[in-house]
């Protein structure tokens, strides 16, 4: 599968770093890309069908199905643009996108505390001052002693 190895190459070294993404994002791009390539190995990039992504992403939850389906799209694309696929024919782009809803739990006080007991002093800080300020985990990460302002 030469293209398909050439496409994923390019995209990886050309189109990713452009995009300034964040290491778990880029991660879950190469993650995906080996999926991709292990199930279309013996398959030319300018022969997979709708059929075949479609069949290939059913296989997987509804998460990872989107996540492949970003990738396959983006990967589609770029050989669009290389002459590898006739413009327009993005197979990625025809399968139905799966529903997917992050599904988020609360902590109970009691499971907060639990968790700030075994905590090593700077994770008590965070966690504080998140519950203090209702900031989110990066936020407070990036907080600085000289961001403090007094009134």
């Amino acid at each position: 599968m030469p293209s398909d190895r050439i496409t994923c190459d390019w995209f990886l070294t050309n189109i990713i770093p452009e995009r300034d993404y964040a290491k778990a994002t880029v991660d879950m791009y190469n993650t995906r890309i080996k999926q991709l390539r292990a199930s279309f190995e013996n398959t030319l990039i300018e022969e997979v069908s709708v059929k075949n992504l479609s069949d290939f992403l059913e296989t997987f939850s509804a998460r990872s199905s989107l996540q492949i389906r970003q990738v396959a799209t983006d990967i589609f694309k770029v050989a669009i643009s290389r002459g590898l696929r006739p413009v327009g024919d993005n197979p990625a782009e025809a399968t139905l996108k799966r529903k997917y809803k992050k599904t988020r739990k609360r902590l109970s006080l009691e499971e907060y505390k639990r968790i700030r007991f075994h905590a090593p002093a700077w994770m008590k800080n965070a966690m504080d001052l998140a519950l203090l300020t209702l900031q989110r985990r990066e936020d407070i990460s990036k907080m600085k002693f000289e961001d403090i302002t007094c009134m």
